[in-house]
C-alpha cells in the first residue's frame, strides 16, 4: 500500500477518535446534568410530601405526631424553615408555648422573610404566658 494513504487513514483514524471522546465526553456530561436534574426533583418532591403528610396530621388535630416529625426532619435538615413553622403551630397547640416560641425564633433566625408571618404568634404567646396586670399599680421613681 501507499504510504500517504496509510498517513491519510491514519490521520482521519485519529481525528475519528477525537471525535468519538467528544461525544462521550458530551454524554457524560447529558448523563450528570439529568442525574442532577432527578435528584433536585427527588428533593423538591420530598419536601412536598412532608409539607402535605404534617399539614394533614396538624389539620387533623394530631399535633404530638407533627411535632415528632418535624423534629425527625430538623435532625437530617437544620435549615428547614417549613419544619420549624410546622412544629411551632404545633407546640403552640399543644399549649407548650415555650417550645412553640424556640420554634418560631429559630425560624425568624433562618428566614428572615418569615418574620412577619412568626410576629403574631410570638405576641400572642407572650400575651399568654406574661399577661397585663388589667389594674397596674403606679408606683413613683426613687428619687
Amino acid at each position: 500500500m501507499n504510504p500517504e494513504i496509510l498517513v491519510e487513514l491514519y490521520n482521519l483514524n485519529s481525528k475519528f477518535d477525537r471525535i468519538i471522546w467528544l461525544l462521550v465526553g458530551i454524554l457524560g456530561i447529558l448523563i450528570v446534568q439529568v442525574a442532577f436534574r432527578l435528584h433536585d426533583g427527588w428533593k423538591v418532591r420530598s419536601n412536598d410530601v412532608f409539607r402535605n403528610t404534617m399539614e394533614n396530621y396538624f389539620n387533623r388535630g394530631e399535633f404530638s405526631v407533627v411535632t415528632h416529625g418535624c423534629d425527625m426532619k430538623i435532625s437530617r435538615h437544620p435549615n428547614d424553615s417549613q419544619a420549624y413553622w410546622l412544629k411551632g403551630k404545633s407546640h403552640f397547640k399543644l399549649g407548650e408555648y415555650k417550645e412553640a416560641e424556640d420554634a418560631f425564633n429559630q425560624l425568624a433566625a433562618l428566614e428572615p422573610g418569615w418574620h412577619r408571618s412568626v410576629t403574631p404568634w410570638l405576641e400572642h404567646i407572650k400575651g399568654i404566658t406574661q399577661p397585663v396586670d388589667p389594674n397596674p399599680t403606679e408606683s413613683q421613681p426613687e428619687d
